[in-house]
């Protein structure tokens, strides 16, 4: 578990400005399947949908649809959550939030503050 929260934390201190267009690609089009009666942990993975290769990569371990405006990309779950929000906004740019542990400490990377 602590090879992922460290994976994860990497990673989402890692992303830069060039890497928002992607994530908010890839947002759009698994938001552009989000069924409201699936429920909303493991989407993409935990014998849902199978993960994209690309975030397998990453380690992500399960892809969240939380609701029509909010993924979650998940490395750990549990009792230390650290997983990458998104979060469509009604004037439909994003938001990204880098979340450690379980909304104790978190960061929002995109806009830049």
């Amino acid at each position: 578990m602590h090879s992922q929260v460290t994976a994860g934390q990497k990673y989402m201190d890692s992303l830069t400005e060039k890497d928002i267009q992607i994530w908010t690609d890839r947002t759009e089009n698994i938001l552009s399947g989000y069924e409201p009666n699936d429920h909303s942990i493991g989407v993409y993975g935990m014998g849902g949908r199978p993960i994209q290769p690309e975030l397998r990569k990453l380690k992500i371990l399960r892809v969240d649809i939380v609701d029509k405006n909010q993924v979650r990309y998940v490395w750990a779950g549990g009792m230390d959550h650290t997983e990458l929000e998104v979060d469509r906004l009604k004037d439909g740019s994003f938001k990204f939030i880098a979340h450690y542990d379980d909304g104790k400490d978190e960061k929002i990377i995109w806009p830049k503050e």
